[in-house]
């Protein structure tokens, strides 16, 4: 389970040591605990009661409805049990994805060094940032509504935006650190994707706080957790900044200035499948996952509408019907539109050829025609047997030619 755990710690090698008394903190960690409720009640009227559930399961729900005894993992009968005022709302794993990719912009228009850490384990959304101080982490935070945590390094500041409370900010100074690890429980290495497991056995050897467990050598941890254990000494003692890497956002877009503005569908639609064959030109090989289309209105007005493709395509028919109903609900109003804007993204490789083949499969009947003319009464089908006395005669292999006969 903790294959490969380091590398979310930890990036290039510092020869630092882990409190440099002249490094002032530099690594920042943006945390959103539970995207799934963030992204529902960002358009919900109200949030307050809203249940987030998939495959008949709550996945997330409000502080207010948690107190009423609700936790993840809940059958919906309970949950209309314990909160008949609860409004449920199906999970929408493309919107998530979407929401993510909207915090990533609005967090690279303040640093350049966005990195967002993806990671089966992980639970929540994870972004590392560079190149913030203490005053711009702080104002984030209060107006981004996540938890965000500045410290030297990157696994300390993951600790620190974990343990801020929502809309604030933790900061860790490097005089600080060894404070600040024995004020953190060991139930804070949830999140992080550590075993239950692991938080029993330290638990049973008395260890409650992650400064506890500072004095723990890196061999006796390996020898008694293996490799998640060799991640917990390297959360503990990290030997690298780990800044975040350039943000290199994958989208295309293209846009198009009309010579008479128009409010008008009929016009504007082969604008807009124009910029759809134009965006599908800068595609080339690869495929998006989403749309975004803007409508520049008179007076200034901006408006867009966004949608998740359940499967990656660069179909100009998918596309185009997709962007079609997508200008249609944008066209509520009589203001005339001066400039359309198209953009591609959540961009993936092409499909390997194995899926083009078997999504362009033959019909069965003709693949079976032709194994029959190739080999003549070879082919065979299961049938079955109204009057027998075993039941391993109620089915028979007989020539499918006897059958269509």
């Amino acid at each position: 389970m903790a294959a490969d755990m380091l590398s979310l710690f930890q990036r290039r090698p510092h020869p630092a040591a882990l409190n440099p008394p002249d490094r002032p903190p530099g690594v920042a960690c943006f945390y959103l605990a539970d995207l799934p409720f963030w992204t529902a009640a960002q358009h919900h009227p109200d949030p307050d009661n809203l249940v987030v559930h998939a495959a008949g399961r709550l996945i997330a729900c409000s502080q207010a409805l948690h107190a009423l005894g609700l936790s993840h993992g809940d059958p919906l009968d309970r949950v209309q049990r314990l909160a008949p005022q609860a409004q449920l709302t199906q999970r929408d794993p493309g919107r998530e994805e979407l929401a993510a990719e909207a915090i990533l912009r609005r967090l690279n228009a303040r640093t350049p060094r966005v990195e967002r850490l993806v990671d089966r384990r992980l639970q929540g959304l994870w972004i590392i940032l560079s190149g913030l101080s203490p005053a711009e982490v702080q104002r984030l935070a209060a107006q981004s509504g996540g938890q965000l945590g500045l410290a030297t390094h990157r696994s300390l500041a993951m600790l620190a935006a974990l343990t801020a409370p929502p809309g604030q900010a933790r900061i860790v100074r490097p005089e600080a650190t060894s404070h600040f690890l024995s004020q953190v429980p060991l139930r804070q290495l949830a999140p992080l994707g550590f075993s239950r497991e692991l938080r029993q056995a330290l638990d049973f050897l008395g260890l409650f706080r992650l400064g506890d467990c500072l004095d723990l050598s890196q061999s006796q941890l390996q020898a008694r957790f293996g490799r998640e254990g060799q991640a917990l000494y390297r959360l503990l003692h990290p030997c690298s900044y780990g800044s975040a890497a350039a943000f290199s956002p994958t989208a295309i877009s293209v846009r198009r200035e009309l010579e008479w503005p128009t409010s008008e569908p009929v016009a504007l639609l082969p604008v807009l499948l124009e910029l759809v064959e134009q965006g599908r030109q800068q595609l080339g090989a690869r495929l998006c996952r989403a749309v975004t289309l803007r409508l520049w209105l008179r007076g200034g007005t901006v408006q867009q509408q966004q949608v998740a493709l359940k499967t990656a395509s660069s179909s100009s028919q998918v596309l185009g019907y997709r962007l079609e109903r997508l200008l249609r609900l944008l066209l509520t109003s009589s203001q005339e539109v001066h400039c359309l804007e198209l953009c591609l993204h959540r961009l993936t490789p092409a499909l390997p050829p194995q899926h083009s083949l078997f999504a362009n499969r033959k019909p069965i009947s003709d693949i079976l025609g032709s194994v029959e003319r190739r080999f003549p009464g070879k082919l065979l089908q299961a049938v079955t047997r109204s009057a027998c006395c075993f039941p391993e005669e109620a089915f028979a292999l007989v020539p499918r030619a006897d059958t269509s006969a």
